[in-house]
This record gives structure tokens, sequence and C-alpha cells, in this order.
């Protein structure tokens, strides 16, 4: 003889019995015989609170329904619980963008806003913020259909459409009457821009870009870790320090100060990235070949003389060449290697 099984459930569970052919469900609560050769199983209902859903599929159809809370219910035989989600709660400025896995259809949802998937659609990436656009900020944006790019310059809050990336978001040049800056356009070529014209305040134009000279920094010039993308037409000092050696074979450190000017920023981009580098490395061939002609002592009585003499030299066009001006040099150390 078979005795049944007896369960006895609580008012949030339910009763998931299969059989040979089908499936049923009984909900609590209460208790209930099952037969023997039945196949049993207790599971708890679903809760959920105002701020969470559910996605559920049809076994028996492959569909998928989605279910949102505060409710509790009960599955159906044939049903499983997917995942649980929590609603995406939007801020006034913000959005996401939701895709049908179905379709491929994107849609972007701004707020304020609670949203909810429908039942083939996940989140195509995290709640973004809007940018906001005004007299200072532009936004570049591409067209994924196109490829295209477009400069947003319109005060507002700035969202995205569903075929749209947002590329970067610019901030406006502005320029001081001292300061320029080289562009490249979309074809490789420079143009420059300088403060003391009319277009002293812009953005940058979608395939623009602003170029960045690597300049050489510190007192030896041994490293181009100096980033210059406005470029100053002021004149300016630079110290320099490097080993010369005199006709009697003493060898000393020399540290000088530069003075020096940037005068023609076409000629200087045409030949160089880095004018100080330059400078300092052509200045130091000249000055060691003058000190090499004198003595120690010779050297010691007129060292400023000697090496104004070897940077002044007016047969010598490599300043020139690069658009920059040397308008004097002082010797600003000198002590012995050794």
């Amino acid at each position: 003889m078979l005795i049944p099984w007896v369960y006895f459930l609580k008012e949030e569970e339910q009763l998931l019995l299969e059989g040979f052919t089908k499936k049923w469900v009984i909900n609590g609560p209460g208790h209930f015989f099952v037969k023997p050769l039945i196949k049993a199983r207790v599971r708890s209902g679903v809760s959920l609170s105002p701020t969470e859903f559910v996605k559920i599929r049809d076994l028996l159809t492959g569909e998928i329904r989605v279910e949102k809370g505060p409710c509790f219910f009960f599955l159906q035989a044939y049903e499983e619980l997917l995942k649980k989600y929590d609603v995406i709660v939007l801020q006034q400025n913000e959005y996401v963008r939701l895709i049908d896995k179905s379709s491929g259809v994107i849609r972007v949802i701004t707020g304020p806003n609670n949203v909810v998937l429908s039942a083939n659609e996940e989140p195509l990436e995290k709640p973004g913020k809007g940018i906001n656009i005004d007299e200072h900020t532009a936004v570049l944006v591409r067209n994924n259909t196109d490829g295209s790019l477009r400069l947003v310059t319109k005060n507002q809050v700035f969202f995205p459409s569903a075929h749209e990336e947002i590329e970067d978001v610019r901030r406006k040049i502005l320029l001081e009457n001292h300061q320029s800056v080289i562009i490249k356009n979309k074809e490789g070529r420079f143009r420059i821009v300088s403060g003391n014209h009319e277009e002293n305040a812009f953005f940058l134009q979608p395939y623009e870009n602003l170029v960045a000279m690597n300049w050489s920094s510190g007192i030896h010039k041994e490293k181009r870790d100096l980033k210059i993308t406005h470029i100053d037409s002021r004149p300016k000092f630079m110290w320099y320090e490097f080993g010369v050696r005199t006709k009697d074979n003493v060898e000393l450190i020399l540290g000088v100060t530069f003075f020096w000017q940037i005068v023609d920023i076409e000629t200087m981009i045409k030949t160089t990235d880095d004018a100080p580098g330059d400078i300092c490395s052509h200045a130091r061939s000249m000055i060691i070949q003058s000190v090499s002609k004198a003595s120690l002592e010779s050297f010691l009585d007129r060292f400023n003389d000697i090496v104004k003499e070897s940077i002044n030299d007016s047969a010598d066009s490599f300043y020139m060449q690069r658009g920059v001006k040397i308008h004097s040099v002082e010797v600003r150390s000198v002590s012995c290697k050794e």
C-alpha cells in the first residue's frame, strides 16, 4: 500500500506538482495530500516592491512577460522567473538607452522618469547625464548610421538620440593677445589662430584637432615631457646647464640663461616641434667650440663675452630658420666638474 505525502503550505507558498504528462500548481495556505509517483516541490510566491519588476518566461510558448510591483503573485505551472530588476529611476538631467534584443531597435528615455523594461529590452549602458551646453561648452556627436560628426553649440541639456554617440565635450578656446594655437584640419593642413585677431574665442570644429608639441624641460633638457598647445609669443627665459672643456683640458660645468622669443610660428611648426630643445642643443655646440679655443684663465676673465659671441654670430641662421630669436644669453654659473 502506497501512502500519500502531506504538505502544509503557508500563505506565500505554492506546491508545484509534476505527473507523467503534465504539471500543475496548488497555492497556499492549507494542507494537501499528494499521491505517490507525483513529484512535488514547494516554492515561494513572488513579492515585488513599488521599485521592482520581474521578467517571466512561459516554458511552452517561450514568450516573456513583465510583472511590475507593488504586488504579490504565484507563478503558473509552466512559468519560470528569469530575473528581478530594479526600476531605473532617472533624474531631470539623466537618460538611458535601451535595446530590444528581438529587433535591435534602440530607444532613449530621458528623465525625470521611472523606466520599466519591456519583455525583450535590456539597458544598452548605464544611465548617463545629459551635457549642459552653454557659451563655453559644446558637444561633438557622431552619427552611428553614417559615421558623420556634428558640433552642437545651442544652449540646452543635450541628450544623444538612439543612433548617436557623444564623441567629445569641447570647451571654447579662449586666447589672450599674446597667445596662438595651431589647428590641424581633416586634410592634415595647419592653420594658426592668434589672440590678437577677432577669432580669439572659438570651438574646434568637427575633424579639427589642436596640435600639441612636446618640448624639452628641466635644466639639462633631457626629457621632452612639457606638452604645449598654447604658444606664448612674449619674450621668455630658460636655464640650461652642460659641460664644456677649455683649451688646457679643464672640464667645467656651465650654467647659462637664454632670453628668447618665438617670432614666426609658421616657420617654427614647419621645422621643429621642440624649439627649446633645438635652441639648447645648437647653442651648446657653438659654446663648446668657443670655450675649447680659450685657456681656463682666459675663459674666466671674459666668459660672458665668449658665450655671447658664440651665440650672437650674425652668420648663424639656425635660429631664424626655426622661427625663434635669441635676445641675449648670460652665464649664470661656472664650476669645475672634478
